[in-house]
């Protein structure tokens, strides 16, 4: 059986864009990071993000698309590329993120930096806490 890249299909790679084909190409080269995160760090919501898609509206989409147009960069990221990082990596760092788009490292940083700032606020989009548990919270900061 043979194994064929995504780059063979031209058609397929524009009909699924560029994030997409990303994770395909990541996947077809078989690296997966370590466990050690050096230089990186854990993804903490790769298990629910699997099911999110870019385009669709989801809250995560709006958080990343922020983050990635504040930095008033003049190509400012995708966020269905964060997303796909997301959704591909349980250690992040820049190597990987190298790897998986083919870009320059000094790139991959910007691609990482947002990522780190936006988990916070991810992990508050997707495991939303009970109010019972906020007003606890408040009250022993208070």
């Amino acid at each position: 059986m043979s194994e064929f890249s995504i780059d063979n299909f031209p058609t397929l790679t524009k009909r699924l864009g560029r994030a997409k084909t990303a994770r395909i190409r990541y996947a077809q080269k078989g690296r997966y990071p370590k466990t050690t995160h050096r230089g990186g760090f854990i993804n903490t919501v790769l298990e629910p993000m699997q099911g999110i898609e870019a385009g669709h509206g989801h809250p995560v989409e709006d958080v990343l698309y922020g983050l990635a147009h504040c930095r008033n960069d003049k190509r400012p990221i995708r966020s269905s590329n964060l997303i796909a990082v997301l959704q591909c990596m349980p250690i992040i760092n820049t190597r990987e993120i190298c790897v998986m788009f083919d870009i320059s490292e000094r790139q991959a940083m910007k691609y990482k930096q947002i990522i780190k700032a936006a988990l916070p606020f991810i992990e508050d989009t997707l495991y939303p806490r009970s109010n019972d548990h906020a007003q606890t919270e408040t009250s022993q900061a208070a």
